[in-house]
């Protein structure tokens, strides 16, 4: 199925055309599989998801789908290597493509708070050094009353 996704992204298929070009490349059983379903269900006015779906539910069942989700969800890096963790997070990321856009949103919030929180922090040394300390000349003076 990946490989049929990259054909048809290279060669720019329109939607309207990608369920005839993929099914066309169906072969062995997955072409005897299509073959079943063109007699059960009008196939000309199908589009991709339903397609993709329609694949994946018969050769990839849900309960396989949601074990993959799963794992990805609880990945831990553990004893991996960051390259090893790295291509295991993007093999799974695959299966849980929401919990991604989740986690991307996430992490961008949280670099916005962590931006803020040092151009604060970086105002406020940059307005004590411009005064010189003068809290502490202020203590200091008011010690020696």
């Amino acid at each position: 199925m990946k490989e049929i996704k990259k054909i048809l992204d290279v060669m720019a298929v329109p939607e309207e055309r990608r369920v005839s070009l993929a099914s066309f490349m169906l072969r062995d059983e997955a072409d005897n599989w299509w073959d079943m379903i063109k007699t059960t269900q009008d196939v000309t006015k199908m589009v991709w998801m339903q397609f993709e779906e329609l694949l994946l539910s018969n050769y990839f069942p849900e309960a396989v789908r949601r074990q993959k989700r799963a794992e990805f969800i609880h990945l831990v890096q553990r004893n991996m290597t960051v390259t090893e963790y790295a291509t295991k997070f993007t093999q799974l990321s695959r299966y849980a493509p929401n919990v991604v856009a989740d986690e991307q949103i996430e992490v961008v919030a949280r670099a916005l708070v962590i931006e803020r929180e040092m151009e604060e922090a970086q105002r406020l040394r940059s307005r004590n050094s411009r005064f010189g300390g003068s809290e502490k000349r202020e203590r200091d003076f008011n010690a020696r009353k």
